[in-house]
């Protein structure tokens, strides 16, 4: 069973999921009645952990549960002595954590994981561990797919409310590990020490590292991986700062990450204080540099043209919904993807479990990390938006497979950025901060259309008419030439009719590699399957292979999700058309050889 955090992994842990207690708090009365602090509560009854609780896997499956909750249970002492580091992957919407009788903290963001610390002389024999939570549907924090109506409706699915990825505690000295980054540079890593707990505690301090190559075996909740063989070590002097320490790691013969060799490394640090209390972490990345060829409008990946071959995953199961049963079913999806061809996904509207994105880094499946939108018709709370993205991209950017990251699609909960100088503005920015947060990544501001500055030009259609599908691929070729008028407001009322220009005005035109990043979607069309919606597929994908300048597709969608059925498998995922012949298509969109390249 792989850890929470396969990239970033500290031993021992102790995992909590599993069965907690619920109390529904219609009311509001909670935090009056200080329910944090009391020892026994009368409790609803169980609830399954990491589920959220409107899912049939969390065993409570309530359609509509009140805005706030309450989950509880009891700790034992870890083994090991002193501080202790408690993890919450996910939890929606906004959560307040009570450790015996002390407010240890308050988090808010649904798709943004967090830890709090607790101090050794609050670790108890045996611990209450609370946690209230507060889903609104009338929020303007990011919500995804998640209906903010009673009911689902269109392609908005049902709520996914409270702890929804796995809660674990780690034992830490007075001053530990608390982030690292890797930067693949040409001739090696960029490592990126941020130290936390006591500063006073780290002067002194001593950095090992060891850096392994070749990924032998996969962590488990009570080790860490197996790889090859070692390829560096080294040891650092630590600063007593909380701003990091920074070093390099050279490498003679790099072996470099991509879908054909998703190639790893291993990364163990450990940290010891002058007292001799030590703090072990271990990494798993790989070795990729990404670019863009403005001459030729092509993405480079290690230096070579990387033609996109997506499908849409939005990460739903049918008893858990946001949450997969158990690791298997991730791999299950990500053997439906590969097994169709595609090397990669636009995870839709979703930040996705570390582990889900480990086995993309290990399958050498590209991805497109997408941050969760406000609800469509709202207008965005820019802070708490900003604040989460920025806690998903520190989390998340070791991993390899991560090659593009969306801010918004399709303007949700930025309209006005059709009309409104000061929203573009804003969509420029939220660009730049994306870009400055990590920049060895492509950045798209706003997935689809509108775009203001973005690396890659994505467009989104889901046109019926033949020869306004070719029109369209063929007005791709020079994008500038694509103006906006007014009636393409009416996209999101006839999606099968309309187009949306790529550009705004006034936008920072470049030659910035084109790609359809949605199509298909043909459930909505009607029900078809088996040879009529292969060919359906077909005919739409092959007709962009004959076009050089656009350098790939994200196919809507890999599977069913609730009421949205145009998957190419059901939500059960069970196949609806020949998977092999599909697999034979997909191979030939980029190549020389496909029909009417």
């Amino acid at each position: 069973m792989l850890p929470p955090r396969p990239d970033f992994q500290r031993l021992p842990i102790v995992l909590l999921d599993g069965l907690w207690s619920l109390r529904l708090d219609a009311r509001d009365r909670g935090l009056r009645d200080r329910w944090g602090a009391a020892p026994v509560l009368p409790y609803d009854g169980p609830i399954r952990v990491p589920f959220a609780i409107e899912t049939e896997a969390s065993g409570v499956a309530l359609a509509n549960p009140p805005e706030v909750f309450w989950y509880y249970r009891e700790v034992d002492r870890p083994a090991e002595p002193g501080a202790l580091l408690l993890h919450f992957g996910a939890v929606d919407q906004e959560a307040c954590v009570f450790w015996n009788d002390l407010l240890l903290g308050r988090h808010v963001g649904g798709y943004s994981s967090f830890a709090l610390v607790i101090d050794a002389d609050r670790v108890l024999d045996r611990n209450r561990l609370v946690v209230r939570v507060r889903d609104s549907k009338r929020s303007r924090l990011p919500r995804g797919k998640q209906t903010n109506r009673k009911q689902p409706w269109a392609v908005f699915y049902r709520q996914c409310s409270g702890i929804w990825q796995s809660v674990w505690l780690e034992s830490i000295p007075a001053a530990f590990i608390k982030s690292v980054r890797m930067q693949s540079v040409n001739d090696g890593f960029r490592v990126r020490i941020e130290p936390g707990g006591d500063e006073q505690c780290q002067a002194g301090a001593r950095l090992l590292w060891k850096l392994y190559s070749g990924l032998r075996q996969d962590p488990t909740l009570e080790s860490f991986p197996i790889y090859e063989h070692e390829v560096g070590h080294g040891e650092q002097q630590l600063a007593a700062s909380q701003s990091g320490q920074e070093f390099h790691i050279p490498l003679q013969k790099i072996r470099s990450w991509c879908p054909e060799d998703p190639h790893m490394y291993g990364l163990e640090l450990g940290l010891t204080l002058a007292g001799g209390a030590h703090d072990s972490v271990f990494l798993n990345t790989g070795h990729r540099l990404l670019s863009i060829d403005p001459s030729r409008g092509r993405v480079l990946l290690n230096g070579r043209d990387l033609y996109q071959r997506l499908v849409l995953c939005q990460g739903y199961y049918e008893r858990g919904a946001y949450s997969a049963p158990d690791e298997e079913h991730m791999r299950r999806d990500l053997d439906l993807a590969s097994g169709a061809g595609f090397n990669g996904l636009r995870i839709h509207e979703k930040i996705e479990d570390p582990r889900f994105l480990y086995l993309c880094d290990r399958r050498g499946l590209v991805v497109w990390q997408e941050m969760p939108s406000p609800p469509i018709f709202s207008r965005l709370d820019p802070e708490p938006f900003f604040a989460e993205w920025k806690s998903v991209i520190e989390r998340d950017r070791n991993h390899p497979s991560i090659i593009c990251r969306v801010v918004f699609n399709e303007s949700w909960g930025l309209l006005s950025v059709a009309w409104s100088r000061r929203a573009r503005e804003q969509l420029r920015k939220a660009y730049e901060f994306t870009k400055n947060l990590d920049p060895d990544v492509l950045v798209v501001d706003n997935s689809g259309f509108d775009h203001v500055r973005t690396d890659l030009l994505d467009v989104h259609h889901y046109l019926q008419n033949q020869n306004k599908i070719q029109k369209l691929y063929r007005d791709l070729k020079e994008p500038a030439g694509l103006r906006s008028r007014w009636w393409h407001l009416l996209y999101m009322i006839f999606p099968t009719r309309i187009v949306k220009a790529p550009w705004l005005p006034g936008a920072e035109q470049n030659r910035a590699p084109v790609l359809i990043s949605e199509l298909g979607g043909f459930g909505f069309y009607g029900e078809r399957g088996g040879q009529d919606l292969f060919l359906e597929v077909q005919q739409a994908l092959l007709e962009i292979a004959k076009h050089e300048h656009i350098r790939g597709f994200c196919y809507t969608q890999l599977y069913d999700v609730y009421q949205e059925k145009n998957g190419l498998f059901d939500f059960a995922r069970e196949a609806r058309l020949d998977i092999e012949r599909l697999r034979e298509t997909v191979h030939l969109c980029g190549r020389p050889d496909a029909p009417g390249h």
